[in-house]
């Protein structure tokens, strides 16, 4: 998936959200630390790469959570948000997107 083909789906905030957490994804998954595909990704680690807002954070999970995108489960003491990403989903929307 390409960064403008996010764009032209989701937006500027959206895009740049998803393109972080594909990042994440990819280098969790060199460093053999993904779990079934979940990874651990906090808000402030985000708004350091992103620098979006956690409230603009929240509202694009939400919208990738609602697209089926994006699963996001709560785990461990503190807890921990984790993340899994759904490609198939991503490359449906952005073909979705162009059949309109």
């Amino acid at each position: 998936v390409q960064y403008r083909d996010l764009l032209n789906i989701y937006g500027l905030n959206i895009a740049v959200f998803l393109s972080d957490m594909i990042d994440k994804h990819q280098y969790f998954k060199t460093k053999f630390q993904i779990t079934d595909g979940w990874f651990s990704s906090t808000e402030e680690e985000r708004e350091k790469t992103t620098k979006l807002s956690p409230h603009i954070q929240r509202q694009c999970i939400k919208i990738l959570v609602q697209d089926n995108v994006l699963k996001v489960k709560r785990k461990g003491i503190p807890a921990k948000q984790f993340f899994k990403i759904n490609y198939e989903n991503i490359n449906k929307n952005k073909w979705e997107k162009k059949n309109k």
